[in-house]
């Protein structure tokens, strides 16, 4: 069972909030993000075999972490760099950025439990009416590891669809040639004719883990006929997932991209310069 999440305090909430300035600092932006998640790391160390997952500044945990400084809880004055502690019961975790699980609270003396679903990527009132986020999650990602595949067969593998209403960025109209005439336009709504989808590979576990490569542990991720996988009921082991990409940034092409076109272009458009050069 799922206990307790903390979660670094961004902001002081005591006082008013920060206002945004036009102002860009690359270095506070690096020292920021690095500070943050060193205060994760320095936590979860405090009792490594009990997290769960990490989040931007959040990280969930099957036990209390004893010792953990600056922890405040509901009541509490919380400043920058506290961490704001709450209980949870019970959750599923999918994969990076696609969980599920139950916030505690206390209303009028009584306790409760408030959904807590993030959907990387997507925004769960872009799904049709009838789709409750963590219903839905929970019943469909459920439904999809039980069922048997081969592990050898990727198109077999563990996937889950609904309609969806998205923006077509520019990122997502390189998907291919034809699809960049829809780049800034919303596609039609969940119940509409042509109505776009949104599917999750619920089998992969991310690019930041990776499943471990393993015979002896497919029980954890593949369901058989007579025996379903470990994770339709427990939390199950994955490895960071490395990278072996020691460059900074490299632009990265979509598959359908024509090198020899590309290659053409930027010839043509030099000498277009160079011949502007004398006139």
């Amino acid at each position: 069972m799922l206990s307790i999440q903390y979660t670094e305090s961004s902001r002081n909430r005591s006082g008013p909030k920060a206002q945004c300035q036009p102002l860009a600092n690359p270095y506070y932006a690096a020292a920021t993000t690095a500070y943050c998640r060193r205060r994760l790391v320095e936590a979860a160390l405090i009792d490594p075999h009990s997290i769960v997952f990490f989040a931007t500044d959040c990280v969930v945990s099957t036990r209390e972490l004893h010792g953990l400084a600056r922890v405040r809880g509901k009541g509490d004055v919380v400043n920058l760099g506290d961490w704001e502690y709450c209980e949870a019961d019970g959750g599923l975790f999918v994969l990076s950025g696609v969980y599920t699980y139950g916030k505690v609270v206390h209303k009028n003396g009584l306790r409760a439990i408030k959904p807590i679903t993030k959907l990387r990527g997507g925004d769960a009132k872009k799904y049709a009416a009838t789709v409750k986020a963590n219903s839905w999650l929970i019943e469909n990602v459920l439904a999809a590891w039980r069922a048997p595949f081969d592990p050898e067969r990727p198109e077999q593998f563990p996937r889950i669809v609904a309609g969806y209403q998205k923006y077509i960025t520019v990122g997502n109209a390189l998907a291919s040639p034809n699809r960049w005439k829809l780049a800034g336009r919303w596609t039609p709504r969940p119940d509409e004719p042509d109505a776009g989808k949104r599917e999750i590979l619920v089998h992969s576990v991310g690019n930041k883990r990776e499943l471990i490569p393993d015979e002896n542990c497919w029980p954890d991720y593949v369901s058989i006929p007579g025996r379903e996988a470990r994770r339709c009921h427990e939390l199950v082991r994955t490895l960071p997932a490395l990278k072996n990409d020691r460059a900074l940034s490299r632009p990265r092409r979509p598959e359908w991209y024509d090198e020899g076109i590309g290659q053409e272009i930027e010839e043509r458009e030099e000498q277009e310069e160079i011949a502007a050069g004398f006139e």
